[in-house]
């Protein structure tokens, strides 16, 4: 799977039923929503997970039409100015930022604090909406039932499949909803559902996923609290979610895993690390953009594990502000690399079509050289890489 998937997939096919919505189609704000969001992964192991991988702060506004807004920012808590939210194209913006911790992610989105979104340059003119994020709640942690985790990773794509899963809590119950989705690899949903309040399971109906293929399943318990109409014109959203990543593996037979890859972490100097899925027999890709300089010359380095928390280069005495380090360097065990004259660094790796090699984890960084920090040196973001079919 390529990425992790949140509540950014919901607002437009559930929005009638999460949001306010307006069906009117004169220049106005349809929907809108802000979440803040633990995220955890449920692959291999029948035990709850406990941890989270990321956390995520996350806004989305929906506009009658694409021109109705030129540019969307938000403000407030702690950002430093204000932040752009992403346009589509159409009338959807929307703005993502996925932190390794919760400290990292309260230190830019703070709860119990006032956010402002601000539109301006198109037909709505000059709007501004405010509203406060409330104390960080969050629901109970989304686990799969022993079943349910096994019926996912043997999934029957022909028939009819109920998966279950433990009580959402008092805070779903109360003001909030369950939802479960599943998106296929290249990332388009096959089947979403959300189910107002707190549920405990969901029938997935029979021919919704492709036999003998990969798909990547979420469940989120959420905490909603209504946002009265203000500048906008309708009332929005508040969630704290609580978010579960897991596998549904459609074909018959056990196997180790899907293959995915996620990319995480800060970069400097522009370099910006990418991958493909790294599926057994076939080949990995790894390209490294934004290499630059007089001797531009990079190397991707591989390790088996990464650097929890990921340590700024600065902090070993080097003069490379803004550069970090995301692999743990004991682990490293290879690097792959050299002149790179077109800017542009790829290696291609096979990877052997071996099933016990599935479920394997790789993590990759590359180190470049170049002339915009003092000792030459900039660093890419990390890429996360599970072996599998």
């Amino acid at each position: 799977m390529s990425s992790r998937f949140t509540l950014r997939n919901l607002p437009l096919a559930l929005g009638a039923g999460l949001l306010g919505f307006s069906n009117d189609l004169t220049a106005q704000v349809t929907e809108w929503l802000f979440a803040k969001e633990s995220v955890y992964e449920q692959i291999n192991s029948s035990t709850p997970p406990t941890v989270p991988t990321s956390w995520i702060a996350s806004a989305w506004i929906v506009t009658a039409a694409a021109g109705d807004a030129g540019l969307i920012t938000i403000s407030g808590g702690s950002i430093s100015g204000s932040l752009p939210l992403q346009h589509d194209g159409n009338g959807d913006w929307y703005l993502e930022h996925h932190y390794e911790t919760q400290a990292a992610m309260n230190a830019e989105f703070p709860s119990n604090a006032t956010y402002t979104f601000t539109i301006s340059g198109g037909s709505l003119g000059l709007v501004l909406q405010s509203f406060v994020v409330g104390p960080e709640q969050y629901p109970n942690t989304p686990s799969l039932t022993v079943a349910s985790l096994a019926t996912a990773q043997q999934f029957p794509s022909a028939a009819a499949t109920t998966l279950d899963w433990n009580h959402p809590g008092p805070l779903t119950q109360t003001s909030g909803s369950t939802i479960l989705g599943i998106d296929d690899r290249a990332g388009n949903e096959v089947y979403g559902s959300w189910l107002s309040g707190a549920v405990i399971s969901a029938t997935v109906p029979a021919n919704t996923v492709q036999a003998d293929a990969c798909h990547l399943g979420w469940l989120a318990f959420t905490s909603d609290s209504t946002i009265s109409t203000g500048g906008f014109g309708i009332a929005g959203t508040v969630i704290h979610a609580s978010v579960l990543d897991f596998e549904i593996r459609s074909w018959p037979f056990p196997t180790a895993a899907c293959a995915r890859q996620a990319t995480y972490g800060a970069s400097c100097a522009g370099l910006d690390l990418q991958s493909s899925e790294p599926i057994l027999g076939s080949n990995w890709t790894l390209s490294t953009f934004g290499i630059g300089g007089p001797t531009p010359f990079a190397w991707t380095y591989f390790s088996l594990a990464p650097l929890n928390p990921s340590l700024p280069l600065s902090a070993l005495g080097l003069g490379v502000p803004g550069c970090w380090l995301h692999l743990d360097p004991a682990s490293i065990v290879n690097n792959l690399g050299g002149l790179v004259p077109g800017g542009q660094l790829n290696i291609t790796i096979p990877v052997p079509a071996a099933q016990n090699l599935g479920g394997m984890t790789i993590y990759a960084q590359t180190i470049a050289l170049t002339s915009l920090t003092p000792l030459g040196l900039s660093s890419s973001n990390v890429v996360e890489a599970i072996l599998g079919s």
